[in-house]
């Protein structure tokens, strides 16, 4: 991995970037939310819940599809929707057969008096139809893959396994990380060290997960996590390490949550956006 992180201010880059444009027949198309869950399929995005002004849990379901001159939107049917969500995580399965949805806020949630399993529904692009792969025997201990927002699910397409990670459930802040394989049956593996939420896991193509921002609790303590290192998990031998990155021209990104980051074909994390606890939106792109 490229322990290299390239400082640039996105503003000042968008004339010689191609891939922006300005869909000024979007603007009073597109759902002012936040919070919703997206998976990219192919030349599109699918996303799904999030909250806006009126509701915290919302249940549209969308598609963004990039063409040549821009990008087209559309409302997803659904024949039998699902409550509404928020701050939950999604992917597209390997066969290119379902949309899978994990975790997030609800109005489920907000009521339960205990942790609940991991909620996880699936989507049918043929069909149309959502499916619960909720467990039903779930066993609260400490093993267990417990609901929760502001996490990260990465899908490891090659092997059709996903790694759900940190978060926070029930005002507790998360250490733990598990995989779920194809048949959305989880195994608890080793804990990370240090507990985050509001971050991003990506996976490199050697299999190795690495982890970026957001909020980290260290022995009851939350600050935004430092960008001076990030957490990398290896799952060939269970394993967690920091590992430092340098700087370019002496600069290191902002400290930020809940932001986004993409792999590129280089085995390089380009990051995006996020805020700090003053709540202010950054618009930097960084690479690592």
């Amino acid at each position: 991995m490229k322990s290299l992180i390239l400082f640039s201010i996105l503003l000042s880059t968008l004339s010689s970037v191609h891939a922006y444009y300005f869909m000024g027949s979007l603007t009073n198309v597109l759902p002012f939310k936040s919070m919703m869950a997206s998976a990219q399929f192919n030349n599109s995005l699918y996303l799904f819940g999030g909250e806006n002004s009126t509701t915290h849990y919302s249940n549209d379901l969308y598609k963004l599809t990039q063409t040549s001159d821009g990008y087209s939107w559309l409302t997803v049917p659904q024949k039998n929707p699902i409550n509404g969500t928020a701050g939950s995580q999604a992917f597209v399965t390997s066969d290119q057969q379902n949309l899978v949805l994990l975790g997030g806020d609800s109005f489920t949630e907000a009521n339960a008096s205990n942790y609940l399993p991991l909620q996880i529904y699936t989507y049918n692009f043929a069909s149309q139809t959502w499916t619960s792969k909720t467990p039903t025997n779930f066993t609260l201990d400490n093993t267990a893959c417990v609901n929760r927002q502001a996490f990260s699910a990465t899908y490891d397409s090659k092997n059709k396994v996903s790694y759900i990670y940190g978060g926070f459930a029930r005002q507790a802040v998360l250490d733990t990380l598990h995989k779920m394989d194809e048949n959305y049956q989880t195994t608890s593996l080793k804990r990370s060290p240090e507990a985050r939420y509001g971050h991003t896991t990506s996976i490199l193509s050697s299999g190795q997960l690495v982890v970026i921002g957001g909020v980290a609790s260290v022995n009851g303590t939350s600050a935004l996590a430092s960008m001076r290192y990030v957490l990398v998990y290896d799952p060939v031998k269970d394993q967690w390490q920091q590992q430092g990155v340098n700087a370019m021209n002496g600069y290191y990104p902002s400290t930020t949550s809940d932001h986004v980051a993409v792999v590129n074909s280089n085995d390089q994390i380009i990051i995006f956006g996020g805020k700090n606890k003053c709540r202010y939106i950054y618009r930097d792109r960084h690479q690592i």
